[in-house]
């Protein structure tokens, strides 16, 4: 049962989606809120460090299933922990106007120096648990993680078409003038060029199977995985009718959580009162095409489905 590639990779996307949400959700709580959180998510790191170990002598499935989440939980650590704003780096200024190049990019490294000495702290424990046993996923999770984490940053750093402003948080407001919005970079191509490239190398090991000691599941896994990282770039980078990360403000407050105040990069950096989107017109049928229902009339229209009326309203088109 736990090889079966449809669990595995609806697992990966549970798992991603319900953990890239809880780390949105935390980070726009109250700033009191911070320190019981982060204390909490020290305690879930420690707890996975200490599934790794065990996880790491047996390649069941349960084992690594168990390895999947437990590097998980270490990376969510480094992520909340980033973005509360307590492993940052030394910068903590925005870059100046016209401000480029070299040192515009080591301005970026100074903001986040403190975050990648983690990242690499974390993976050298999770390497010293892994080494030499039988289970290496979680190794191998964390990998991509911070591959496909640092291949993202460096997108948004060079520029990309979807640029969500919005989520930087107040407390971190220098983080937008390291935010550039265009259409495409140069680094992007290479970047799928790679994803893809491991990618395929992934689908040749599940069908050739040159590794006969490791499970299919661990192929599995990392294929999901990076499926998904890949799958994060393009939607930095196509022309969507709404910021994809929009999708979260709906799971998080419903339909029109779309329509809260948003801080431009501008208004962030001079401390101007945020800017409000005003509510998208979501199409309703006139009152004699509409069907008969005995539900309450906010549940018998649109409401059911926010993301997709938002999105045909968006594209200019009637909601089926």
């Amino acid at each position: 049962m736990t090889d079966n590639p449809l669990l595995i990779i609806g697992f990966v996307l549970v798992a991603w989606w319900t953990t890239t949400g809880l780390v949105f959700a935390l980070n726009r709580a109250p700033r009191a809120s911070f320190m019981w959180s982060f204390a909490v998510a020290t305690s879930v790191m420690a707890m996975g460090f200490a599934g790794i170990g065990m996880a790491s002598e047996t390649t069941s499935g349960g084992a690594l299933f168990a390895s999947f989440i437990a590097s998980l939980a270490v990376w969510c650590w480094i992520e909340i922990g980033f973005y509360f704003g307590f492993v940052t780096g030394p910068r903590t200024k925005p870059c100046e106007p016209g401000c480029k190049g070299l040192r515009h990019f080591g301005h970026a490294i100074g903001v986040s120096l403190y975050h990648e000495i983690a990242i690499l702290t974390a993976g050298s424990i999770i390497a010293a648990l892994t080494w030499g046993m039988p289970n290496q996923l979680a190794l191998w999770v964390f990998v991509v993680l911070a591959v496909m984490h640092q291949s993202a940053r460096l997108n948004v750093f060079l520029g990309v078409r979807n640029v969500s402003a919005e989520w930087v948080p107040d407390h971190l407001p220098f983080l937008h003038s390291f935010l550039r919005k265009r259409p495409m970079n140069w680094f992007f191509p290479i970047s799928q060029v790679l994803s893809i490239g491991a990618f395929v190398a992934l689908i040749w090991c599940l069908v050739a199977a040159p590794f006969p000691a490791l499970n299919r599941t661990f192929f599995w896994f990392l294929l999901a995985l990076l499926g998904v990282g890949i799958f994060e770039h393009w939607l930095l980078i196509l022309p969507l009718p709404r910021p994809a990360t929009d999708l979260w403000r709906i799971w998080e407050a419903g339909p029109y959580a779309v329509s809260s105040p948003v801080k431009t990069p501008a208004q962030a950096s001079a401390n101007t009162p945020a800017k409000t989107i005003p509510e998208p017109k979501i199409y309703q049928p006139p009152r004699e095409l509409r069907p008969k229902s005995n539900l309450p009339s906010s549940l018998a229209v649109g409401s059911l489905e926010p993301a997709q009326s938002i999105m045909f309203s968006q594209l200019g088109r009637k909601h089926p």
